[in-house]
């Protein structure tokens, strides 16, 4: 049998991604069917429990990201679960504005922390090195 045959056997085999899986589309279907019906405010208001049982579901990410956490900040032991909570909350702001953006033709709309200094930088005729964080895929 070739590597290819054999290759093509596996996966076959392989079970599919359950939708309501961690990684399934089920959830962002459910999300979008929540945005058609629920205000914009509730949607917000509700990012917070759902990304908690998204925290507590992915467990392998949880724990590699409050070791991250962990190891960033070390003078602030115990505080990992609670700061790996919230860039998950973060995470899901900005899939709900992804979400809002692609399927309802909402802009985005950033709360950007010292404009100032980024409407003096554009002023200016020279260049500059903008360092932001990643906050989405």
């Amino acid at each position: 049998m070739s590597s290819r045959t054999s290759n093509n056997s596996q996966q076959s085999q392989a079970q599919p991604e359950s939708r309501l899986g961690l990684h399934g589309a089920g959830w962002t279907k459910f999300m979008l069917w929540l945005m058609k019906v629920l205000p914009k405010p509730v949607c917000i208001l509700l990012n917070t429990p759902i990304c908690l049982i998204f925290y507590f579901l992915a467990k392998e990410q949880r724990e590699a990201l409050e070791s991250n956490l962990t190891a960033l900040c070390p003078d602030r032991p115990g505080r990992s679960f609670r700061d790996g909570l919230e860039v998950f909350r973060q995470f899901g702001l900005t899939y709900l504005d992804r979400l809002w953006h692609l399927h309802f033709n909402q802009p985005v709309e950033w709360d950007i922390v010292g404009m100032s200094h980024f409407d003096e930088l554009k002023a200016t005729s020279g260049g500059a090195l903008i360092f932001t964080i990643h906050s989405g895929n």
